[in-house]
């Protein structure tokens, strides 16, 4: 039983990945095989065996039977062994885009921030993106990861740093930042200090009012932010 809570862990975790990128139809699947039909099967199997032993210790059996049934479809899929993270999570091909529409970056000092923000700027011209929004885009990722240099804490011994994914297809924009320092949600601080003057916290500012939708979540001793912009 012990055991089987590991493999549990990891059909969980499986399913709420599905559930993100929309699977719902192997998704449905995966939820019918894991509450009915493998644990009947392996019940039956092992209490044909076993006895009634062999049932009781069927309900942890049948999480790894079905990791491993996963894990042979993943195969089978893949036409070989999984090699990447990417291989296990049943992304669709259109998932992010083509390759050549990200532009990513890790950013560690304000040099780095200059320069990615030269990048951003010329990426998103390339992509058919207006000036207006290159502009906003460069500057984005100037002013958000220098604050994240500047004002967040560090959680452990690595030094804090920003990594950002930027992604344009069509006119539209999606800019992600992440680092790994103690928490902070942009978007409640600047409501926060909404009432402080003009020129005060002027990159959040800007980054609000600009975008379509943004995105803030916590996870692994990580800051998220998801900003996307029309």
């Amino acid at each position: 039983m012990a055991a089987g809570l590991v493999f549990d862990t990891v059909s969980a975790l499986l399913q709420h990945s599905l559930q993100g990128i929309k699977s719902l139809k192997l998704l449905n699947v995966l939820c019918l095989g894991e509450r009915f039909a493998v644990p009947v099967a392996t019940a039956f199997v092992l209490g044909r065996f076993y006895g009634t032993k062999g049932i009781l210790a069927s309900a942890g059996i049948s999480k790894f039977v079905l990791i491993l049934l996963l894990f042979l479809y993943v195969c089978f899929r893949r036409k070989g062994l999984p090699r990447r993270w990417e291989d296990v999570m049943f992304l669709p091909e259109s998932f992010g885009g083509e390759e050549s529409d990200n532009l990513y970056a890790v950013i560690r000092t304000p040099e780095d921030a200059i320069r990615e923000s030269s990048r951003a700027h010329s990426f998103c011209l390339q992509h058919g993106a207006d000036p207006k929004k290159a502009h906003f885009m460069a500057l984005c990722v100037e002013e958000m990861t220098v604050n994240i240099l500047d004002h967040a804490q560090k959680v452990g011994r690595d030094a804090v740093c920003a990594d950002f994914r930027l992604f344009v297809s069509q006119g539209r924009i999606c800019f992600s930042l992440r680092d790994l320092s103690d928490q902070f949600d942009p978007t409640a601080f600047y409501r926060l200090h909404l009432s402080d003057g003009p020129q005060e916290h002027l990159g959040i500012r800007m980054v609000t009012k600009m975008a379509k939708e943004i995105r803030y979540f916590s996870a692994f001793n990580s800051n998220n932010l998801i900003i996307y912009i029309d």
